[in-house]
Order: structure tokens, then C-alpha cells, then sequence
């Protein structure tokens, strides 16, 4: 499968076929979210894994908007 990370770091081995660089930053990444996501989708690549953004108050919009994305990006059921 062709799978693409977006982390704020490169991913080890295995490599992905892609990887695009999230922000470390709750803001930044939040402004960039749905870009990098349609980058992503794209590459037309079997899978976009995203990494788990850290818990806490300052990032509760981010996990709110990619739950939003995760069920846009993944259709009707």
C-alpha cells in the first residue's frame, strides 16, 4: 500500500510513500490542517496516517477538526 504521514517528524522505517511535515505548533498546524489534507489526498495514495496531536487545552480545536476531516476524507459509511 501507498501511504502517506503527516507528522511533525520524518517517520522511521518502513519510509512512507509520502510524508508531509505538521506543524508542532496548535495554531499553525490548525491553519494548515485541511491543506496538507487535500495535498495529501491528492497523491491518490491508499492511506494518509496522521499522528496523534498532543493532549491539552491548546489543542482541542485541532482534534476537533480532524475528527471533522477524518469523517469527510472517509465518506459515506
Amino acid at each position: 500500500r501507498r501511504v502517506a504521514v503527516w507528522s511533525p517528524e520524518r517517520p522511521g522505517p518502513p519510509a512512507p510513500a509520502h510524508w508531509e511535515r505538521a506543524e508542532d505548533d496548535p495554531e499553525l498546524y490548525a491553519r494548515d490542517l485541511y491543506d496538507g489534507l487535500r495535498r495529501l489526498d491528492a497523491l491518490g495514495l491508499d492511506r494518509i496516517l496522521v499522528e496523534r496531536v498532543p493532549d491539552g487545552a491548546d489543542w482541542e480545536a485541532v482534534r476537533d477538526r480532524l475528527g471533522r476531516a477524518a469523517a469527510t476524507f472517509a465518506g459515506p459509511a
